[in-house]
């Protein structure tokens, strides 16, 4: 069972106090006891003494009636019980009780009391005439009386007894209230002294000790500043001071440690940031060279291609217009004849396309101002905006910096996508165009970004859009070499593009060409 101090050390000094309080009882009730004994026996002494030269002087002078009222007057005493005169046969001659007259001596003494007739047979075999009953409530004197005028030593026959019985229970009993009474006031005493320490303890230990347990527990939760913050020079002030000494030196070892943990963290997610950026760019890198690899197999198959049938074509296309223009208006082989020019045509657009597709090589770079290269391409798309019911919206940087490019690439860049945008939006929109200055991969530059507000483009077609001939237009509207010749275009010229897009919402492309760049290679 858990006892704390606040009440553990008051029940201490009261049981202490208690203890103290009943042995002062017993032990001055033993000693009150002892004197009590001491002075009745001395006093019964002094008073039978008195009695007994009293007596026999009236009986040598022969005054009985005299001696009988001084066995009455005797018995009028405080503690006197008993008193009675026998003659030299043992015949009570006169006693304070008047039923044990005419007696015998031997058959009152039974009448006296188990713890005092012993003693009355025993006090002729024993000095002292005085003694204590059996349970020492009693003091027993039994006195030689003189019967007649002649020498005590010459007649030892010729004599009397005197009995006196002095009951000391009254006495004792006044002393036992008395030494009771002081023993109360003794324990009273050490109880108020008891509550005073308790109060002692309560407030300059025992309050403190709790309050050096509760920033304890406050530690324990993680208040790092709490304090005991003792003033009072003692022993639990030095305790506390101690304390508080340890606290603060716990308090700044924990606030290093966590700048060191702050630290380093901040180190590894810097570490981490980098490595991701690495993987990024690695992964970026890497499928650049995937896609150029990629272009370039392409480019060489479509400029093999192109040239086998472009010349074919040639004459397929020029006969066909040819007979057109030969034959009457409304002809049946008119209509027939129309489609073979049209889909030629469109043929040769395409055979066109993977000509110019193949021949991205090398490319002629000269200073230019890209905000003049977007207003050039947005003025070749207005008419069509306009009837697209798309609105063309510019946010330019000012005093963006020239670049090195090839002016009439980029500018088919800006319509291409531009033309892109319009076609996510048939139902019309906001194609907005901006520009601001950017630092990437350690290159300074200026960042192109093509907004706008169509369907957008799904997810799992999203790293597939720059592949050759991949369109999501329907049949005979794309060829699905406008995305890719974009790529290669910002490629060649040192760039990077990239495309975000929320279903619904829009697609932005990102374009980043540096200031200036070192010569592609050529395929």
């Amino acid at each position: 069972m858990k006892i704390s101090l606040r009440f553990g050390v008051p029940l201490i000094l009261i049981i202490f106090s208690v203890v103290l309080g009943i042995h002062y009882w017993i032990s001055s009730t033993a000693r009150a006891n002892n004197e009590i004994n001491a002075n009745a026996l001395s006093d019964a002494a002094a008073q039978t003494s008195r009695l007994q030269g009293t007596l026999e002087r009236l009986i040598q002078s022969n005054e009985w009636s005299q001696a009988q009222i001084e066995i009455g007057a005797a018995g009028l005493g405080r503690n006197l019980e008993l008193s009675l005169l026998t003659d030299e046969n043992g015949k009570v001659l006169y006693s304070t009780e008047p039923a044990f007259e005419g007696q015998a001596f031997s058959s009152v003494l039974p009448k006296l009391g188990s713890s005092v007739a012993p003693v009355i047979e025993d006090i002729p075999n024993i000095q002292s005439p005085v003694r204590l009953s059996l349970d020492g409530n009693k003091v027993v004197a039994l006195y030689p009386i003189l019967m007649a005028a002649t020498d005590y030593s010459l007649r030892p026959s010729a004599k009397g007894k005197l009995l006196a019985v002095y009951d000391l229970s009254r006495v004792k009993s006044e002393s036992g209230q008395h030494i009771r009474i002081q023993a109360m006031r003794y324990s009273l005493v050490l109880g108020m002294l008891a509550m005073l320490l308790a109060l002692f303890f309560h407030f300059f230990l025992t309050r403190r000790v709790n309050r050096i347990i509760e920033v304890s527990g406050q530690f324990a939760k993680g208040d790092y500043a709490a304090r005991v913050r003792f003033t009072m020079e003692d022993e639990i002030g030095t305790l506390g001071k101690a304390f508080d000494g340890m606290a603060e030196k716990l308090y700044r070892s924990h606030e290093e440690l966590e700048k060191k943990v702050r630290e380093r963290t901040a180190e590894l997610a810097k570490a981490n940031e980098d490595l991701e950026r690495q993987i990024r760019e690695r992964k970026q890198l890497e499928a650049a060279v995937r896609q150029s690899e990629k272009m370039a197999a392409i480019g060489q198959l479509a400029g093999g291609v192109a040239h086998e049938i472009n010349n074919p074509l040639g004459v397929i296309l020029g006969f066909a217009q040819s007979v057109v223009k030969r034959i009457p208006s409304g002809d049946n082989m008119e209509l027939p004849l129309k489609s073979i020019e049209r889909e030629a045509m469109r043929c040769k657009q395409l055979v066109q396309d993977l000509l110019t597709f193949s021949r991205i090589g090398k490319i002629e770079k000269e200073s230019m101002d890209v905000h003049s290269m977007i207003d050039s391409s947005l003025s070749l798309i207005r008419a069509q905006s306009k009837v697209r019911d798309v609105s063309l919206e510019k946010g330019f940087a000012p005093e963006l910096p020239k670049i090195l490019a090839n002016a009439n690439q980029l500018q088919q860049v800006i319509v291409n996508l531009c033309s892109n945008a319009m076609d996510a939006m048939p139902r019309g929109g906001t194609l907005t165009v901006k520009t601001r200055q950017k630092k990437s991969g350690g290159q300074e530059g200026v960042e192109i970004e093509i907004q706008d507000t169509g369907t957008g483009i799904p997810e799992e077609i999203r790293s597939r859009i720059f592949e050759p001939f991949f369109t999501t237009k329907e049949a005979g509207k794309g060829t699905g070499l406008g995305l890719s010749l974009v790529y290669e275009i910002i490629q060649k010229h040192g760039g990077q593009i990239s495309v975000e897009s929320d279903m619904g919402k829009g697609t932005r492309f990102l374009i980043f060409l540096p200031h200036s760049s070192p010569p592609a290679a050529s395929l």
